[in-house]
């Protein structure tokens, strides 16, 4: 492939989309860096994240840590193959193995009362107000917490937006929430918006535990809707991870989280510290999301 020289390296796993891109196509270009590590684009509208970070995620590939150096030129382009992916420039082949393929738990079977569950919320609130002391995300919380506390000409737009969802859902007016979902897809900057962080967690909660939290409405139709309008509204990557949500599919730190919440855990200290590492601030308004659903569901 490629070269007769070349490192190989192991993939630790690969996500189940991540794999069936790999499968699909033949040939990549190096789209964005981050932090973290590379974004992938193939002729698929998947985009790849391969990174070190341990956690499991429908679109990612995690090489062991160190063992990759992310400092690739973007627009670099590499080639991929049923056995994973190629990297002419420095001639690195990571592999790919059925063994290695990534997907989500099913949800437990127990769970908590509501009563309980609002409690667990509680614990991620204040968790999520000492991570992001803003008074924005603050009043998205009280607004949530107490709705009446926060008076109408007080709310600015983005907030009345989140209380408008809240509302629908509470008032199981499913079809009536894709308008203020739509209202949210892109706003805010970034790779991820956080209007499209808050609609993941949401998606990813009401689709994951569907059974418990929407068993009386046929969410396929919904989810459709919301899927396309992102795809046309917002960043590709944002996009991607709404359409794994409404699969209910979504990074291993955010579905830790929403199973804590709607079943409780002994390491909630542990599985909070893991959701509000996702990204600068996602996880907070991912948590957002996942409030919504659960408050008013």
């Amino acid at each position: 492939m490629g070269s007769t020289q070349q490192e190989v390296l192991p993939a630790i796993h690969i996500g189940e989309f991540a794999w069936q891109v790999i499968q699909q196509y033949n040939t990549f270009t190096v789209l964005g860096q981050s932090s973290r590590g590379l974004f992938l684009k193939s002729d698929s509208r998947w985009l790849i994240f391969l990174t070190n970070e341990k956690f499991g995620s429908p679109f990612t590939i995690v090489l062991e840590s160190g063992s990759f150096s992310f400092d690739i030129p973007l627009g670099e382009q590499g080639e991929l193959s049923s056995r994973g992916l190629y990297f002419p420039q420095p001639g690195i082949f990571i592999t790919c193995t059925p063994d290695t393929i990534w997907r989500a738990p099913h949800p437990p079977l127990h769970y908590l009362t509501k009563k309980d569950r609002l409690y667990q919320f509680d614990y991620y609130a204040m968790m999520a107000r000492e991570k992001n002391q803003s008074r924005g995300l603050n009043a998205i919380l009280t607004c949530l917490q107490q709705p009446g506390k926060i008076s109408a000409n007080k709310k600015d737009n983005f907030v009345q937006i989140i209380c408008l969802l809240n509302k629908r859902f509470s008032d199981h007016q499913f079809p009536d929430t894709t308008q203020p979902i739509s209202e949210l897809l892109g706003i805010g900057g970034g790779l991820t918006p956080f209007g499209d962080d808050i609609i993941i967690g949401c998606l990813l909660s009401i689709n994951r535990w569907k059974h418990l939290l929407a068993p009386q409405f046929d969410l396929r139709e919904w989810n459709m809707q919301i899927v396309e309008t992102a795809y046309q509204k917002t960043t590709t990557l944002s996009a991607n991870l709404i359409e794994g949500a409404a699969q209910g599919k979504g990074d291993e730190r955010l579905i830790s989280a929403i199973d804590c919440i709607m079943c409780g855990s002994h390491d909630r200290q542990k599985i909070a510290d893991n959701l509000f590492s996702w990204g600068d601030s996602s996880g907070v308004y991912a948590f957002i999301g996942m409030s919504i659903a659960v408050i008013s569901l």
